[in-house]
Formats: structure tokens, C-alpha cells, sequence
């Protein structure tokens, strides 16, 4: 291998570069040492113990010259981060004579649309072929019926009272998926999203709004797969061999994980089988949740324990008071919305893969993730079985602690080609 420059040997600015690439591909400590150590296993561990993420990467990067392996340190953050230019440089320099493979498609070609039933995506996994589906969703309106009584002597008066109905109405529709294999007949089922753009966060004038869910901002998003259902227990368990939930059943949503955890599945599982899984953006997780709808939930304008899993003993809007199950409930008993997911609304709150951020000024705008190493919270949305229906509209977010567990937390993840990270330092 000769190229321009040893690969072994780099200047402090393509260093630099190299760092501030790598970065971009891997966001967070965690992220970085279950993908790298699965491949390279070059006492990773030890390394990652450095107190931020550009020291731990200036570590990594220290140590695959010595050992040898930065060649495929190089080859793995270019796969991930194919937009990085920088990067490619550098490639092209260290690893012209190299049989590594470069030819890593630019982000936005043709190859990231849905065409016909396959979804062509920029990195080496071959096409994923879908298959037809049928689901159910729903439809909630609210209408006041306003009626007339006689009363009074003889009834020769008449009194007016006005009732509230909510009408909710079904119909069959049809969509695009694929079921992954986990293993001993446990089935990951992905459908299709398609791309397209929308407005992300309630404006001013929706009841019970919280400023962190402003400003609306329009974001355009790339076609992607989305997990049919929250991660269940048997799946969760397929991949990682444990069940830490409380509120035991295969069916139900895997909860008691962290965000760790639930990137730790992502990695096992693009490992079993060569697909990019991964968290949604936050972007993306609103734009699934909406449907190409408007309203403050995928069905209407309110919400009602008939449709969504939540403390029904607590009201949203003019809807009325409903049942509190106590406890999650198995995946899919709601309709579904109009893309094919369910239990958007409800059940467990689910991780993203962004950092918390306390509202969206300075917010991409293309649907990627929003990280920052200097944050401990990653981004909840949802809303849960044991919380209000004002915290399961498709605007609401909340920040929690990555390290933490509760049995009200849960993950459904994505997949898609690599892309670009906001990254904050």
C-alpha cells in the first residue's frame, strides 16, 4: 500500500479530520465501542474509559496507527458516514492501492428512493424485498348533537341540552414490509415509510403545547423502514438474551431498557444480519408517527382509550375519562395509523437516537439525527400506559437520562442507509 502517504502515518490536520469524521459516524461513546470492538476488538474498552467522545476517538485513532488497523478504523467510518467529503480524501490518499472498497454512493442519489416493492439503500446490504400487507386504522371525530325536551306545565315549554359524540370510524388500507428472521420463529416485522416533508412540532395555539415543542420548523426525510411495533420482549430477548421487563408477556413491548441497551440491540442486530438498524431521529419518529396528518394524534384531534393505551383517568381536550389498564398491553390491540405502525400513541414511551435538546431552534432540517456529546438525555416520544394523553400527541418530547430504566420506557428501531449526524461538541 503506497498511495500518497503511509497509512500509518498522518498529519495533525487530516488527523483532525479524521477525528471529526469518525465522530460523525459513531455520536456517543456507547455507540462507538459496541460497533468497533465487534470487528476490530483492540482493547477498545479500556480506551472509551477517556471522559469525552473527541478523546476517546483521538485515542482510537492513537491506537489504530499503532497497532495497524487504521486502515479499517478509515474504511468503517466511511461506510457510515459516506457524505463526510473530508473523509474521502483522506480515503483516497491512504488507501488508493487498497482492496478496500470506496465506492460508497453520494447521500440524496436515486438509490435511497422506494422503487416498486424494493428499497435500494447506499450501503452494501443487498435490496430488501417487501411484501404486501393489510392493517386497520382508524378515524375519531367529534361531533355535538343538540337536543330538544318538552318540560314545564303540560309540557308546553321545551329545554335544549347539547351532547358531545365521538365517532370512530375504521377502514382496511394497505402497505409494504419485510419480516426479519431472529431465529427459533420470532419475527421482526419492518414497513415501509416513504420520504417526504412536513411540519415537525405543534404551533402556539394547540391546548396543553409546551415550548419545547416549537418552533415548527419544515423537514424533508428520506424513505426509511420502521418497526411495525415497539421491540417486544421475545425479540428483545432473541437478540440480547435477557428479559428486564416488569409486566411480563412475548407480545407486550420490551421496557425497562435504557437508551444504551436499545443501541446495543441495534448493533447486535445489523450485526445477525449485514442491515444498517438503528434508533430513529426524532425527525423521523414524528413523521412516522403523523401519517401526512395534521392533528395533535395520527386520528383526530383528541384521544380516547378505545384507540391508545394511557391513564385513561385523565382527559385530553373534551374527550371523557377512560380506562387505566396499569400495564402495558401486547403490541398491535390499537388500529393502526395510516403508514401501518402501531402503538405511536401510548403503551411505552420510546427512545430516539438524538440528544435532548430543550426546543428546536438550531434544529436540522433534513431529518437526521440532533446529537451532542456534552448531553447525558436522549431523546422519549410517545407518551405511556401510565402517563397522560397530552404526553401520546405526535409533538410531544421529553428528554430522559441515558442510563436510566423505567418500566414505562420501550424502543421500536429503523432502518436505513448511513447518513450524516448534527453533532454538537
Amino acid at each position: 500500500m503506497s498511495g500518497n502517504g503511509d497509512i500509518n502515518q498522518l498529519s495533525g490536520q487530516k488527523r483532525k479530520a479524521l477525528r471529526e469524521a469518525i465522530i460523525s459516524a459513531y455520536p456517543s461513546i456507547n455507540k462507538l465501542e459496541i460497533i468497533l470492538s465487534e470487528e476490530l476488538d483492540k482493547n477498545l474498552h479500556r480506551i472509551t474509559q477517556a471522559e469525552t467522545l473527541d478523546k476517546v476517538v483521538f485515542d482510537i485513532i492513537q491506537n489504530a496507527i499503532a497497532e495497524g488497523w487504521l486502515e479499517k478504523l478509515i474504511h468503517g467510518a466511511i461506510q457510515s458516514n459516506p457524505g463526510n467529503k473530508e473523509l474521502k480524501v483522506i480515503a483516497e490518499e491512504l488507501l488508493s492501492n487498497s482492496p478496500v472498497n470506496l465506492s460508497v454512493p453520494p447521500p440524496n442519489t436515486d438509490s435511497d428512493r422506494c422503487v416498486g416493492s424494493d428499497f435500494a439503500a447506499r450501503d452494501s446490504y443487498n435490496i430488501i424485498q417487501t411484501q404486501p400487507f393489510e392493517f386497520e386504522t382508524a378515524t375519531l371525530t367529534v361531533r355535538s348533537v343538540t337536543e330538544e325536551k318538552p318540560s314545564g306545565l303540560f309540557g308546553l315549554l321545551k329545554e335544549t341540552s347539547t351532547s358531545t359524540l365521538y365517532d370512530i370510524k375504521r377502514s382496511r388500507r394497505q402497505g409494504k414490509s419485510f419480516k426479519e428472521d431472529l431465529g427459533n420463529g420470532v419475527l421482526l416485522e419492518m414497513v415501509e415509510i416513504p420520504g417526504g416533508t412536513f411540519l415537525m412540532g405543534s404551533p402556539e395555539d394547540e391546548p396543553e403545547r409546551r415550548d419545547n415543542e416549537g418552533p415548527q420548523h419544515q423537514v424533508t426525510v428520506q424513505p426509511f423502514f420502521m418497526g411495525k411495533f415497539p421491540v417486544t420482549q421475545q425479540q428483545y430477548e432473541a437478540i440480547m438474551g435477557e428479559n428486564p421487563s416488569s409486566f411480563k408477556g412475548k407480545n407486550k413491548p420490551v421496557e425497562s431498557v435504557t437508551w444504551d441497551n436499545a443501541v446495543e440491540f441495534c448493533a447486535k442486530i445489523s450485526l445477525r444480519t449485514g442491515k444498517a438498524y438503528r434508533l430513529p431521529s426524532e425527525a423521523e419518529w414524528e413523521y412516522a408517527c403523523r401519517a401526512g396528518t395534521t392533528t395533535a394524534f395520527y386520528f383526530g384531534e383528541t384521544i380516547t382509550t378505545d384507540l391508545a393505551n394511557y391513564h385513561g383517568n385523565y382527559t385530553y381536550g373534551s374527550a371523557p375519562r377512560g380506562q387505566y389498564r396499569e400495564q402495558t398491553t401486547d403490541v398491535g390491540s390499537f388500529p393502526a395509523n395510516a403508514f401501518g405502525l402501531y402503538d405511536m400513541h401510548g403503551n411505552v414511551y420510546e427512545w430516539c437516537e438524538d440528544a435532548w435538546h430543550e426546543n428546536y431552534n438550531g434544529a436540522p432540517t433534513d431529518g437526521y439525527s440532533w446529537v451532542d456529546s456534552s448531553k447525558f438525555s436522549s431523546m422519549l416520544r410517545g407518551g405511556s400506559w401510565n402517563y397522560v394523553p397530552g404526553d401520546c400527541w405526535c409533538a410531544f418530547r421529553d428528554g430522559y437520562l441515558s442510563g436510566l430504566s423505567f418500566y414505562f420506557i420501550g424502543f421500536r428501531v429503523v432502518v436505513a442507509s448511513p447518513r450524516t449526524y448534527h453533532l454538537v461538541l
